[in-house]
């Protein structure tokens, strides 16, 4: 599995401590997982890729609330399942 992404904070004036990140994740399947596969005539999983884009919004020094999305391209590694768009939301406290 290979992942990274870039995070910048402060993008809006007065909003310096809201972060916009973006996240790449790319997970490969094993050597034996496939040879297994095709040793029993089933398609075989090669890679999975994941974009993330998403937006910490801080609305107090202890709340914030992030609104995120993503495409999953490559789902369950092989062309049988079709391309996911996620759209999801987290709220979070900060003790």
């Amino acid at each position: 599995m290979l992942a990274g992404g870039l995070s910048y904070q402060g993008l809006f004036p007065g909003r310096d401590q809201d972060a916009l990140a973006f996240v790449l994740a790319y997970g490969q399947y094993g050597a034996d997982l496939r040879r297994g596969q095709r040793a029993r005539g089933e398609p075989t999983q090669s890679h999975e890729v994941l974009l993330e884009l998403n937006y910490r919004i801080t609305l107090a020094p202890w709340l914030f609330v992030q609104p995120d999305i993503q495409g999953i391209l490559q789902p369950s590694g092989h062309g049988d399942v079709a391309d996911a768009f996620v759209i999801g939301f987290a709220v979070g406290v900060v003790l």
